[in-house]
């Protein structure tokens, strides 16, 4: 999919009345092969290092000026009413996720901040998750490993339960 396309398919999930939740997993690339770690972003109007600004070019570069044209003017439109909101929402699913990776997986986790477009153009609580470096060959091994997939696939639905949770107890956090 697009990354326009995936943007769609959340507004169809909203028109259709679902409250849903975008969580984006990628497996990561870096050209020094010694970097490793868990990461996972929220959206930011600017990018919270170096390293996020060369994965939000990575990211964003697949999609064309007719998808940044045809969402632009909807989105400026949308932008102040609702960014705030889904910054703090955002920022507490990837909290709860990053609380569920314990730290035996021997992973560094860190929460980063960029402006992906499938962060940027999202109207729902959306976070960009990287889990691992494919570029660092013992995090490339984890990452074939079916096991290790299944108990990180398993790490972060506990962590988006947890979100839905609290989202569910306080109304969509406003009380």
């Amino acid at each position: 999919m697009t990354l326009k396309e995936r943007m769609d398919f959340v507004k169809k999930l909203v028109d259709k009345g679902y409250n849903p939740l975008f969580v984006s997993i990628h497996g990561n690339i870096s050209l020094n092969p010694k970097v490793s770690g868990f990461e996972i972003y929220t959206l930011s109007d600017k990018a919270s290092d170096e390293e996020a600004v060369a994965v939000e070019m990575k990211e964003n570069i697949n999609f064309d000026r007719e998808d940044i044209k045809d969402t632009e003017e909807l989105y400026e439109i949308l932008k102040d009413l609702i960014t705030d909101g889904l910054k703090m929402q955002s920022e507490k699913l990837s909290e709860n996720i990053i609380k569920k990776i314990p730290e035996d997986l021997t992973i560094t986790k860190v929460h980063k901040k960029a402006n992906f477009y499938v962060l940027k153009y999202n109207f729902v609580p959306s976070a960009l998750i990287e889990i691992g470096y494919m570029s660092n060959i013992k995090e490339a091994k984890k990452l074939s490993d079916k096991n290790y997939l299944e108990k990180l696939a398993s790490y972060i639905a506990d962590g988006v339960k947890d979100f839905v949770y609290y989202y569910n107890k306080t109304g969509g956090f406003s009380r």
